[in-house]
C-alpha cells in the first residue's frame, strides 16, 4: 500500500502544471479576489444597472490579437480582467435590477442547470 501512494505522489508530481497552485499562492489570489469583488460590491449602487453595449463594443476591449503562447501571471491576468468584467457586466446583483428569466439554450442545458442546482 505504501508504494501505491509513492507511485500516486510522483505521477502527481510530474502532471504538475502552471494551472496547479499551492494553498498559499490559491489563498492569496482568493484574498485579491475577494477585495476586488467586495470593491465592486461597494461601488455597484452608483453604478448604472446596465450599459447599453453592443457585443462588439466589449470584443473591442477584450483585444483582437491570437490567444499567448504563454500563460500569464494570474495575478496581472486578474486585475486586468476583473475590472472589465466589472464595467461591463449586466449587474444583475444591481439593487435596482428587477430579473429577468433566460431558458437553457437546449434541452441538455436544462438538465445540465437542474444537476447545478441540485449540488
Amino acid at each position: 500500500m505504501a508504494a501505491a501512494n509513492t507511485d500516486i505522489r510522483a505521477r502527481t508530481a510530474r502532471a504538475s502544471s502552471p494551472l496547479n497552485l499551492t494553498a498559499d499562492e490559491f489563498r492569496k489570489l482568493g484574498y485579491q479576489l475577494v477585495d476586488q469583488i467586495a470593491g465592486f460590491y461597494d461601488s455597484l449602487p452608483a453604478r448604472p444597472v446596465t450599459r447599453p453595449n453592443a457585443p462588439e463594443t466589449v470584443r473591442s476591449l477584450l483585444g483582437s490579437e491570437r490567444l499567448p503562447e504563454a500563460g500569464t501571471d494570474v495575478s496581472e491576468l486578474f486585475a486586468e480582467v476583473a475590472p472589465l468584467l466589472f464595467d461591463h457586466s449586466l449587474h444583475n446583483g444591481h439593487p435596482r435590477f428587477m430579473g429577468y428569466i433566460t431558458s437553457s439554450a437546449a434541452p441538455l442545458g436544462a438538465l445540465a442547470d437542474l444537476l447545478a442546482s441540485a449540488l
